[in-house]
């Protein structure tokens, strides 16, 4: 499954209204319904917003585990992060 396919899956299987991920991502309702049908892309500050309300959807839309995700903004990008 590709990764607006994944993300389609989250939000319909939750039952999370599609127009509020789209308000959170800061894109127009239609051009988020182009990406969870794949014509259009997504940029990565749209993702980003999205990870910070729901960083599980945004974990299960990459195949990664949730609770690593959570935990991941923990983590240090680099040693020059100290």
């Amino acid at each position: 499954m590709k990764f607006n396919e994944r993300l389609k899956y989250y939000i319909e299987y939750k039952g999370i209204i599609k127009h509020r991920v789209a308000e959170v991502a800061g894109i127009t309702p239609s051009a988020f319904f182009r990406f969870l049908n794949g014509t259009s892309t997504m940029k990565s500050s749209n993702i980003e917003k999205i990870n910070e309300v729901w960083p599980e959807m945004i974990a299960f839309a990459f195949s990664v585990d949730p609770d690593i995700a959570k935990r991941a903004k923990k983590l240090r990008l680099s040693d020059e992060d100290e």
